[in-house]
């Protein structure tokens, strides 16, 4: 039995933190047998990076690329 979608990888990197998952299905009595969890077909990974030079400030990029996220991180001055 699931008690949460599995967390498949879990990277932790000097400047960045990686995750991958795969969820579980909502309604599983539309999956199958019955009310058992059943684990989707996609994947869900995320990425966040460090914001060098700034204290406990990260950015999640928006895009399929890593190296080119799409918008500029938003910098939280109550952190700082």
């Amino acid at each position: 039995m699931f008690h949460g979608s599995p967390l498949l990888v879990s990277t932790l990197m000097p400047d960045s933190i990686y995750r991958k998952t795969q969820p579980i299905q909502w309604a599983p009595e539309n999956f199958g047998d019955g009310t058992d969890p059943v684990l989707g077909d996609a994947y869900i990974e995320k990425w966040i990076l460090v914001v060098p030079g700034y204290n406990r400030v990260f950015k999640v990029p928006t895009g399929s690329r890593i190296s080119e996220p799409t918008r500029t991180p938003r910098i939280n001055r109550n952190f700082l």
